[in-house]
């Protein structure tokens, strides 16, 4: 008893240490992972200045990320917080987009924070870099980069981790010969993914049809794998019964693969849009869709389902084999969840963070018709950039 309770009170330590540790300050511009715009900071009806408040009234009930440590840098109405050509630049935004805190802004906040950058931008300064910096956050974080509609809060980023934690703990528990229960959390896992990226797509989108075409597939996909795996094992042979841990993760990374082939294909056929140094679209590369497609395939179609799917089992069965884990039931219930959430945490960030939003490709690397180009003012085109997607 004195152990169970001892590994709670660890793992809410675990859970709110973990969000607490999660400040920063996110930025559009063009290393911002949902769009290459930024959101439209829209006033109230009655365009007013906002008046400072006593600190403490200004923070009082409000899912903002504390003040850093060190001086803020000046605020840029576009331009990220952190430098998006280094990894921990990246990996820092997207740890601070992804913060769970932010799933409580009321609507109330939102339009403080809305109003306080509109302000800004008409000329008042009475705002601290902190505050500016803070609200960009809640507002990238909680509304459509494109439209600045609130998004839903559990289809926003920050909801991602505490949402994958039944559903990853129900795929991994679930037997693979339960077909019902097999089937029913893929789908559900693939229905929830969908929601998500709708939520938080940038650009113009896809359309209904080709929305519900990628949603099917990955369905059919990740619950087809699933059932065939389980067929497998059912059957009773040994070598079988090793496959159970990496059929959650199979058929996630195979659902993931068929919908970005699916939605995705254009880029593979046609190109995706590249720019030149002075952000001119120049045409669509194949090489460059290629190779946005394939980073995308690589960070979040197999990074994050094994991080997700197969870090928790190892993770326990490391603790057991170094007698650290308990055997009550429950004990090893919270280190499983605990394990998920942490997972999810981490492999969320790192991987979009993995590669650049950003790529950039000398002229010589793409295609012909890429070399030889002039700048506006008579200059050779060097170097394009591609948005990578997500």
């Amino acid at each position: 008893m004195h152990t169970t309770t001892g590994l709670v009170r660890l793992g809410l330590v675990v859970y709110f240490g973990c969000a607490g540790r999660r400040v920063g300050f996110g930025g559009v511009g063009s290393g911002h992972p949902r769009s290459k715009v930024g959101p439209r900071y829209i006033a109230e009806d009655s365009p007013r200045l906002w008046t400072p408040q006593p600190s403490s009234d200004r923070s009082r009930g409000r899912a903002m990320a504390p003040a850093p440590s060190k001086p803020t840098k000046p605020f840029h109405p576009t331009a990220p917080y952190y430098d998006q050509s280094t990894f921990t630049g990246r990996l820092r935004h997207m740890i601070s987009m992804t913060d769970p805190r932010l799933l409580f802004t009321s609507k109330a906040e939102l339009s403080r924070c809305s109003s306080l950058l509109a302000a800004h931008a008409a000329g008042d300064r009475r705002a601290t870099a902190a505050e500016l910096w803070r609200a960009r956050t809640v507002l990238e974080s909680c509304t459509h980069p494109t439209t600045g509609e609130t998004i839903f809060p559990l289809f926003r980023m920050g909801a991602i981790a505490p949402m994958n934690i039944p559903i990853v703990a129900a795929m991994l528990q679930t037997p693979p010969t339960a077909v019902g229960a097999t089937i029913f959390w893929h789908w559900f896992n693939q229905s929830y993914n969908t929601a998500c990226n709708v939520a938080n797509a940038g650009g113009e989108g896809s359309s209904k049809k080709e929305l519900l075409v990628a949603y099917a597939i990955a369905v059919t996909a990740s619950c087809s794998i699933a059932f065939a795996a389980g067929r497998v094992v059912a059957s009773g042979a040994n070598w079988a019964a090793s496959l159970r841990p990496l059929i959650p993760f199979g058929s996630v990374a195979g659902a993931n693969g068929a919908n970005l082939f699916f939605s995705r294909s254009g880029e593979l056929r046609n190109g995706t849009p590249v720019l030149d140094e002075d952000r001119q679209e120049r045409g669509k590369s194949r090489i460059a869709g290629r190779l946005a497609v394939a980073q995308t395939a690589l960070s979040r179609g197999c990074l994050v389902p094994a991080a997700a799917v197969l870090l928790p089992p190892a993770s326990l069965w490391a603790l057991s084999a170094a007698g650290i884990l308990p055997p009550h039931p429950a004990a090893k219930q919270l280190a499983l969840l605990s394990s998920i959430y942490l997972s999810v945490s981490a492999a969320v960030p790192a991987a979009i963070a993995l590669f650049p939003q950003d790529m950039a490709f000398p002229a010589e690397d793409l295609e012909p018709e890429f070399q030889g180009l002039k700048r506006a003012d008579g200059r050779p085109v060097r170097v394009l950039s591609a948005n990578k997607g997500l």
